[in-house]
């Protein structure tokens, strides 16, 4: 069980990983969020196909990897963020094998109940690209609305982040690695996949 002091912490963090999965029924797994806690680290990854995102954020607990819903994530973020955030901020909530809980005050409770997806979850961190590489390609063609979606997630967490850094591959046709860290240890990694282009000389 992950547990935490602030709800809309982890109501954010579930966010930003659910708008990287997919809505694509033929593909159940990747409509899913995978999260795992072992020694007050959480990690959440997900993945729609063509980006992945890997977070690190600090709550107390722990929890062997599950995959939750996408449906039932969104409705947690939902029912937190119907709350004005000066309470939402300050309010417990709670994520087991089986449901998301968040505790607040008379009116404000919410209890999202899901059934686990007992699907084999593909090994996102091998496609993570190992940084340190001293070539990089000069040009890389990204999908524009998945570099929009992606870098706004940054922007949203305003003055927290303390900084983004986006890495291109050493050939055109590698993944893109975007980083953002924020001050309090919280830690994303998002990889996108080029578009196939040929570009002009």
């Amino acid at each position: 069980m992950i547990t935490t002091e602030q709800g809309r912490e982890l109501a954010d963090v579930l966010d930003m990983a659910v708008r990287f999965t997919s809505t694509d029924l033929a593909r159940p797994v990747l409509t899913t969020v995978q999260v795992s806690a072992k020694g007050g680290k959480v990690m959440l990854r997900a993945c729609d196909g063509f980006r992945l995102v890997r977070i690190e954020a600090k709550h107390k607990g722990d929890l062997e990897p599950t995959l939750i819903p996408g449906d039932a994530v969104r409705a947690f973020v939902k029912a937190v963020r119907a709350m004005p955030r000066s309470k939402a901020t300050a309010t417990p909530a709670r994520l087991t094998s089986d449901k998301l809980t968040f505790i607040g005050p008379t009116g404000y409770d919410a209890e999202i109940r899901y059934r686990p997806a007992d699907m084999t979850y593909p090994d996102l961190d091998k496609l993570i690209p190992k940084l340190g590489r001293k070539k990089h390609s000069e040009k890389v063609a990204l999908n524009a609305d998945l570099l929009s979606d992606t870098t706004a997630l940054a922007k949203k967490y305003g003055s927290r982040v303390a900084g983004v850094r986006i890495i291109n591959g050493p050939t055109p046709n590698d993944p893109v690695t975007i980083l953002w860290q924020r001050l309090d240890d919280f830690k994303a990694t998002a990889v996108l996949m080029p578009m196939f282009v040929q570009w002009d000389q």
